[in-house]
Order: C-alpha cells, then sequence, then structure tokens
C-alpha cells in the first residue's frame, strides 16, 4: 500500500493500492462519507483517479 499525504501534515491521510487497472483507496478516519470527514484527502483521490495516476 502506498501512502497518501494530504496538505502540510505528516500524518498519513490514507493509502492506496493499483494492479492490474483496479485501484483500492483507505483513507484514514472516514465513513462512507469521505467528503464530509476529509474533504481534502478526497478531492486529492478523485483528482488523482479521474487524471489516471492510480
Amino acid at each position: 500500500m502506498t501512502p497518501i499525504y494530504t496538505g502540510s501534515s505528516s500524518t498519513q491521510s490514507g493509502s492506496y493500492h493499483s494492479e492490474r487497472g483496479l485501484s483500492y483507496v483507505t483513507i484514514a478516519k472516514a465513513g462512507h462519507m469521505v467528503p464530509r470527514d476529509d474533504p481534502v484527502t478526497a478531492s486529492w483521490v478523485i483528482s488523482q483517479l479521474v487524471s489516471g495516476a492510480i
């Protein structure tokens, strides 16, 4: 799993793994309403998925 760091914090926000065209993303301390629980990380994940980076 590759760690996700967002913002100026050195605290890990989550992690992701991509393999064979599939991506698995976990976001720490977030429930099913990720954009409400952690909007900065949610925005980063969406932009990375749309751009094809992960």
